[in-house]
């Protein structure tokens, strides 16, 4: 048995690994996915082939408390939709965000503080749209993002990173005296200083 791991770099290249002798136990649905892995086994099809694609990272940023949206969309190619699509949204290579798979949502698999506070967009996975809809930004949100989305027959498995980062105007009041108080910040070269002409009395 012979698979194929294939990785698209963000050169656009794509380098591809040839397994051979794989077996049935080798590959596991439960298996966990690390940011560090720049290859992922995956099977696709009949054939038993499995093989990776790599889109371009994207930047999103928010403020706190915030609604975001984490972009994933998987391009069709005029395949058929899976019966069982799988997504699997992960922050920082281990913690789960959202698994879905068999047809539902598993929290069991959720990372505790994601719970109640994610779900797909309305457009769906039948569309292609495999997009997380994080609610109420915290600074602990912040980071790197990986979707992770398998939606149609004889296609290869996506892979989306995703950097959720804080806007730079809300970065900016960290290093304000008082997190209470908002005071404008000017660029130094937009300031002016003003000469005064002081008069000195004329003598008698």
């Amino acid at each position: 048995m012979v698979g194929t791991v294939s990785h698209k770099s963000p050169e656009s290249t794509v380098n591809t690994i040839e397994v051979r002798a794989v077996e049935e136990e080798d590959v596991s649905s439960n298996d966990t996915i690390d940011d560090d892995d720049d290859d992922v086994l995956m099977e696709d099809g009949g054939d038993r082939q499995w093989f990776l694609e790599a889109g371009d990272p994207v930047r999103i940023e928010a403020d706190e408390g915030e609604d975001v949206l984490l972009p994933c969309i998987v391009e069709r190619r005029a395949a058929d939709r899976r019966p069982n699509p799988t997504v699997n949204w992960q922050r920082s290579g281990s913690e789960v965000v959202k698994s879905y798979f068999n047809g539902k949502n598993h929290p069991v698999y959720q990372s505790g503080r994601y719970k109640g506070r994610t779900e797909f967009t309305s457009q769906g996975l039948s569309e292609g749209n495999a997009s997380l809809l994080l609610k109420n930004v915290t600074p602990a949100d912040f980071g790197n993002y990986t979707c992770h989305a398998s939606l149609y027959e004889n296609s290869p498995q996506t892979l989306h990173t995703v950097l959720l980062m804080q806007k730079e105007t809300q970065a900016l009041l960290h290093f304000l005296p008082s997190a209470t108080t908002m005071y404008p910040v000017f660029p130094v070269q937009s300031l002016r200083i003003a000469h005064l002409r002081v008069f000195s009395p004329r003598p008698f």
